[in-house]
């Protein structure tokens, strides 16, 4: 998926896949440098895909409102619109996406920041039954080592309100905790 910058910016993966596959669906280099940067876990209709964004590839130091507007608004409501019926939803790409813009907390997601010279994972330990793989992921994607610490952050928990919300918005069938 490439964002409005032209730059890769999501990975398609799930736990369904054996381990072995994650590979054939990262859009880097199998080795990056560590970076910084910020992710969200958005189901679709078919799995959940990881959306992220690294401080290093990217001309702004994003945070989650604005990563959220500028870019997986859009991308989001794209992969509802055009999924096969009886999925799919029959109506605008730019509607939808407007619907979801002030819900940037119904999602999983997380953050990964500089703790002194480790890079460390901060999420809501939110992550929906079936996805914990995303993890390896997560750690891929930003160029992390399998011994970087993940911290529980209450701030990057998926909030109960935009959860409701998203979820009467589209037709999402996945659950996921709250607060």
């Amino acid at each position: 998926m490439r964002s409005r910058h032209g730059v890769s910016c999501s990975i398609a993966t799930s736990e369904s896949m054996p381990p072995s596959h994650y590979n054939l669906n990262l859009t880097f280099a199998s080795r990056r440098s560590p970076s910084t940067g910020v992710f969200y876990l958005v189901p679709t209709p078919r799995r959940w895909l990881l959306f992220a964004w690294r401080h290093d590839e990217y001309p702004l130091e994003m945070d989650h409102a604005y990563f959220w507007k500028t870019e997986l608004c859009a991308s989001i409501a794209n992969l509802w619109v055009t999924a096969p019926a009886p999925v799919g939803l029959r109506r605008a790409c730019t509607t939808l996406a407007a619907a979801l813009r002030p819900y940037s907390s119904a999602f999983p997601r997380g953050r990964v920041a500089l703790s002194g010279a480790d890079h460390v994972v901060h999420w809501g330990e939110n992550f929906p039954p079936g996805t914990m793989g995303l993890r390896l992921a997560v750690v891929r994607y930003f160029g992390l080592s399998s011994s970087s610490p993940w911290r529980f952050d209450a701030h990057e928990q998926a909030l109960a309100h935009d959860y409701r919300r998203v979820r009467s918005i589209l037709p999402i069938s996945a659950v996921w905790p709250v607060v």
